[in-house]
């Protein structure tokens, strides 16, 4: 894990910026701007080369992250973030337990689902302004998403999942969509892995 260096602005942030918060290896920093309103950084207190290395985070340390922005933008009253830690705490009371990582990014999936269905609906009715604010609680959700795979990215995971599980025809579909839906989850939707392997094993 790489530790911080003193040549890092990010590093320096996490040092001596003027921290709202810290836990669980990670700091909220009030933004550096005079002007911004209630803006935060959020950095791992490890090294980063840039903030684009946040998505490529183990699927546990992407999940702690996770949880550390919710509970931060709760208690600074930040409203756009709470409905991702509401999100979170409503399936953790109906599953009487704490959420792995691979159910709070299903959570979060099917909130982006249904505002992405609100916005359209709420479009077609003539609501315009509820349309936007469901696109606005959309686009906050898909800051906590990781990346999605591209098409070649995707294929070459369904072609290895079928090498490995010595797939030969259509009959083996379960067994390579089993396989790829746990590597993909979250960066590929369903249907498009569904079609693909339905024509590699056709």
């Amino acid at each position: 894990m790489p530790s911080p260096r003193e040549d890092c602005l990010f590093c320096a942030l996490v040092a001596g910026g003027d921290h709202v918060h810290s836990a669980d290896g990670f700091v909220a920093i009030r933004d550096l701007s005079p002007l911004a309103e209630t803006h935060l950084l959020v950095l791992p207190e490890r090294h980063v080369d840039t903030l684009r290395d946040v998505g490529d985070f183990p699927d546990e340390e992407a999940g702690r992250m996770l949880r550390f922005v919710a509970d931060t933008a709760q208690a600074a009253g930040l409203e756009d973030y709470r409905l991702i830690l509401n999100a979170l705490r409503t399936s953790e009371k109906e599953l009487r337990r704490q959420l792995s990582d691979d159910e709070e990014l299903q959570v979060l999936q099917r909130e982006r689902k249904r505002r992405a269905e609100a916005a359209d609906a709420f479009r077609a009715g003539g609501r315009e302004e509820q349309a936007e604010d469901e696109e606005y609680e959309l686009e906050v959700l898909e800051e906590f998403m990781p990346d999605p795979l591209s098409e070649e990215e995707l294929e070459e995971v369904i072609d290895d999942v079928i090498s490995e599980v010595g797939a030969t025809s259509i009959r083996d579909m379960g067994r390579v969509m089993a396989g790829v839906m746990h590597q993909v989850s979250g960066r590929a939707d369903g249907s498009t892995v569904s079609q693909l392997v339905k024509e590699k094993l056709a």
